[in-house]
């Protein structure tokens, strides 16, 4: 955990750097982190973990506030009309980058809106599906999919989320399958089984 703490005090000097506007004394109040996945998940928990850990090294605390939906647009929104103090920070995934090309009008300019600061963590995707539809294997699901084109879902947490360019990959392999997105990824649990 020592290592973690070091890390994350290298992220909060290097944005002390990046920030013009900051004083000597940075920080000297809260510093709010939006972040675009939802409450509870495993992004949300190791942030709150690793946050509290560093917030103790630093003496300030960092508040978590939890702006998903929209693939993550809707947080990156809230944090490009915020101050650039340096007390304002987004938590994201790589699919920032995709957004410019996945809707045609964002409210901001995700090159020369934001300082990038440092990768946070790395997160494998899963591929799960219901138990009543019986399915073992990926193959299982790829050949109902090419056998019933439409009939299948799949959830993602809005278009140009990771799960969403994830689940658009697969449906290359699987033929058609019809998207459901949510505001975040654990409300899938919805989609009809």
């Amino acid at each position: 955990m020592h290592m973690t703490r070091a890390s994350c005090a290298a992220i909060i000097v290097l944005l002390a750097g990046t920030a013009t506007s900051l004083s000597q004394t940075w920080p000297s109040r809260p510093i709010s982190v939006v972040s675009v996945f939802s409450a509870g998940n495993a992004t949300d928990t190791v942030a709150r973990i690793v946050l509290e850990q560093v917030s103790k090294d630093i003496g300030q605390p960092f508040v978590l506030e939890n702006r998903p939906g929209g693939g993550g647009t809707v947080g990156v929104a809230a944090v490009a009309k915020a101050e650039p103090d340096g007390y304002t920070m987004l938590l994201h995934a790589s699919t920032f980058s995709s957004q410019i090309v996945m809707h045609k009008n964002l409210p901001y300019d995700s090159l020369n809106d934001f300082t990038p600061i440092v990768p946070f963590g790395i997160q494998p995707l899963v591929l799960v599906v219901g138990t009543s539809k019986g399915f073992k294997t990926a193959a299982d699901l790829i050949t109902a999919a090419k056998a019933a084109p439409g009939s299948l879902n799949f959830a993602s947490a809005g278009v140009g989320a990771t799960s969403h360019l994830a689940g658009l990959r697969f449906i290359r392999a699987a033929g058609k399958l019809t998207s459901s997105t949510f505001r975040s990824a654990g409300q899938a649990r919805h989609l009809p089984r």
